[in-house]
């Protein structure tokens, strides 16, 4: 008579366990720097151009215009820019338009006078140095 062999914990870790409770590992594939950046190469998105030019009087449109301007800090060029729009808009009975380039004049605006009040601080500050060498001297 054979005897039953009786199963330890030992004799169970050597059993084969169903797949589904086993862990997967995903396959990868490790790529070579060089395999990375020709495939990055193909899939990068082209650069803006950013202008140091003044733009062209007529060859963009106004809005690309402001854009620059703003871009520049030429606040007072790109003010002048969205109330020619506002006006135009306004004349073509686009309202929905008309709102938001008031909108965005006044934001251009806001940024103007900012300018000037930075532009005034600082020749004031100049002046005010000179005076006081003046008055100490």
């Amino acid at each position: 008579m054979a005897k039953k062999k009786s199963k330890t914990p030992a004799d169970s870790a050597e059993s084969p366990v169903a797949p589904s409770a086993q862990p997967v590992k995903p396959k990868t594939k490790a790529k070579s720097k060089a395999e990375d950046a020709s495939s990055a190469g193909t899939a990068k998105r082209p650069r803006k151009r950013v202008s140091s030019e003044a733009p062209p009087a007529g060859g963009e449109d106004l809005m690309s215009q402001a854009v620059v301007l703003c871009q520049e800090q030429r606040w007072r060029e790109a003010s002048s820019i969205f109330r020619r729009m506002c006006d135009r808009a306004d004349a073509d009975g686009n309202m929905d338009l008309y709102v938001s380039l008031s909108a965005a004049r006044l934001k251009v605006e806001y940024s103007l006078r900012r300018q000037m009040v930075a532009s005034l601080t600082e020749a004031a500050k100049t002046v005010l140095a000179k005076e006081y060498l003046l008055d100490v001297g």
